[in-house]
Formats: structure tokens, sequence, C-alpha cells
């Protein structure tokens, strides 16, 4: 019983210190020693690239989305890489292209969104590169309000705040987490430093900056944020744009994405390891990478000793301490319960997620990339 109640305190502790005490040493190192981007009108030349892969059902409304935005249109370039879909999409664009000064290119095979990427910076002819992908649609402002950031010569890359969305619960859930416990949080590190993390949704970068992406890499946002911060650049949040995404609703979809995710991220940071405890790099290289990886990698064992050990404790101790415990345990789920339902949706959600990042951490060890250059996922 010591040891289980050794490693279920450990356990405990360490979860105190990623899920409340990070978060909140963070938020007040935003309010004590915030870093303030000197945003200010600008208007360089920019190419927003989108890359695509069977969009046949959305790649019109997007082409539509990105000409009704507000930046100069002398300004803009729009190029659209198509990784050898087969649905249609070619066709659609040869259609699109007759009515919106679009640059087309194709691939003839598929090797990934890298890959696709790597082929349109090759084109771009402007000073700062969007990547959005073909189903996310931009306000009016997206661009305008961007690229604001980018007067500032300290900030080499920005990202949109991140919204995931979806009908089922299992996606109202994981949104829920993901809100709380990463899109707040890489918020308050971009104010001080540099965000541990970007989602490739939406996103900007100096072209001086990004000649290309390693092209096995799954995790195309994470390579251009470790890249340009090790560069001695800023990548930073905008949190007045928003892009919203569906994720998967089927658990076994889920699980899948997140195996990728996370096996995407740790092959890509293993890569920029130089940049772990080096003042050099600011608070980013001693203080927030450096979480994020322990985050990362610990926090699904955490979890797990934490649950066994509590388990194994509540089984060993006496039935007065073990009903006590149980009645606990559903008074707060009913106060979930009452409160939103997508809080006690989103208890349930986190053994999957734990299990995700576990497998996707075993492929990384034994080198086991078993994951699609650029799978399509079922949306909710």
């Amino acid at each position: 019983m010591t040891i289980a109640l050794i490693l279920f305190s450990l356990s405990v502790l360490f979860l105190c210190i990623v899920l409340v005490g990070y978060p909140a040493l963070v938020f007040l190192l935003a309010i004590i020693l915030p870093r303030k981007v000197d945003e200010r009108h600008f208007s360089p030349r920019a190419t927003i690239i989108i890359p695509c892969y069977n969009e046949h059902e959305v790649i019109k409304r997007k082409i539509e989305n990105t000409w009704s935005l507000d930046f100069p249109q002398n300004q803009l370039e729009v190029i659209v890489i198509d990784s050898a879909s087969d649905d249609g999409t070619s066709e659609m664009l040869d259609e699109i292209s007759g009515k919106y000064p679009i640059k087309v290119l194709r691939q003839s095979q598929r090797k990934g969104k890298a890959s696709a990427i790597n082929e349109a910076l090759k084109e771009a002819s402007g000073e700062i590169i969007f990547l959005t992908d073909a189903d996310a649609l931009l306000g009016r402002g997206a661009i305008t309000t961007m690229v604001r950031n980018f007067a500032d010569p300290s900030v080499g890359a920005v990202v949109a705040k991140y919204k995931m969305s979806g009908k089922s619960m299992l996606s109202k859930s994981v949104s829920v987490l993901f809100s709380l416990f990463r899109e707040k949080i890489r918020h308050y590190e971009s104010i001080v430093d540099s965000s541990s993390y970007f989602t490739g949704e939406f996103l900007a970068f100096r072209k001086n900056l990004i000649e290309k992406i390693d092209e096995d890499a799954i995790a195309d946002d994470q390579f251009i944020l470790l890249d340009i911060r090790r560069k001695g650049y800023r990548c930073v949040t905008e949190p007045d744009i928003v892009v919203s995404e569906y994720v998967p609703f089927q658990t076994t979809g889920t699980l899948e994405h997140r195996c990728r995710t996370m096996y995407g991220t740790l092959h890509v940071s293993a890569k920029y390891k130089d940049l772990l405890f080096r003042k050099k790099y600011g608070l980013f290289g001693c203080f927030i990478f450096p979480m994020s990886l322990a985050r990362i990698i610990l926090l699904p064992w955490a979890c797990f000793f934490a649950e066994t050990t509590f388990l194994y404790l509540l089984i060993s101790t006496s039935v007065s301490i073990f009903s006590a415990s149980l009645l606990a345990f559903v008074i707060v789920l009913l106060a979930l319960v009452t409160f939103k339902r997508e809080a006690i949706a989103a208890m349930f959600s986190i053994p999957i997620l734990q299990v995700a990042m576990v497998l996707g951490t075993i492929d990384f060890l034994v080198g086991n990339s078993r994951y699609e250059v650029w799978p399509k996922l079922k949306k909710s």
C-alpha cells in the first residue's frame, strides 16, 4: 500500500502542476511580464496557400470566401495545390479558375501535406504566407487582422484562435478539454513569449523564414512554429480571429486522429530538442517548450497511475471510506450533469485521449510511422 500511496501522490502532484499550476503561472506572467506585439496597419504582399486533397464539396466555397476578404486584391495571391485528388476536385478547380484569379498547381502523386505546401512555396511571391485548410471559412477581416502582427519585426508567425465543433457528445467534450487546457494556455504563452504549439487551419509566417518543410513532418504546423522560434522570432496567437473545425465523432476516428497528432508532434519536437532549456530562446526555451513536452509525454501516464492506484487504495481500505468516496463521486457527477452536459462527457473522453497519447508515444519510440501521409477523416 505504501508504494501505491507514493505513486498516487506523485501522480496527483504532477497533474496539479500541469493542469493547475502551469496555467496559473503562465496567466500571472502574462499579466506581470507581457511582451506586447506592436500591432498596426501593415499591407505587404500576401500569398494564401490552400493545400487540398479530395475537397470537391468545399473548394468552390473556399475560393469564394477567400476572394470576399477585405485585403487589397492587388496585394493578394491565391495558390491552390491539388495533391492527386480523385473525387472531382481537379475538374472543380478548372471551373473555378476561370472565374477567380487563382493559381492552380497539381501533384500527380499524393505525397503528403508538407510536400504540397513546399510545391506552393516555390511559386509564392508574397512576403507573408498564409496557410489555410480547404474547409476553413474565414471572416471578412481575417487577413487584415492577422497581418498587422507582422508590423512588429520580432514576430515571425501568427496563428488564429482554433475552435473544435461537432454534433456528437464526444466532439463537444473534446472541444471543452481543448479550450480549457490548450487554447487558453497557448494564448497566455504567446503574450509572454511564443505559443507552445500551432494549428494548421489558419496560420501565417514570413516567407523568408521558411524555405521548405520537412516532407516527413506529419505535424507541419508544429514544424513551422519550432523552426521559426529557433531562428529567434516569436510565434504568437491572434485571438480576434477564430477558425472552427469539425472533429471526428466516432471513438475510433478520434482515437486514430489523436494518435497521429501525438506521433507527429513528438516526431517534429525531437528534431528541435536543442531548444530545450536554452536561455537563448527566452521563456520559450527555458519554460514553455519543456513544459509542453512534459505535458504531452507524461500526462497520460500520470492519469493512468492516479486512476489505478486510487482504485487500489479504495479497495484496500475500509468499506466506509470506499462508500464515502463513491458517494462523493456521484455528487460531483450529478453537479456536472446539472451544470453542463458536455462536462460529464469530457470526463469519459479523457480515457480515449489517454489511450491515443500512449499509443502515439509508443509508435514514436519504436519508429512505427504507420500513419497516412494525408488522411481524410469523417466529420461530425
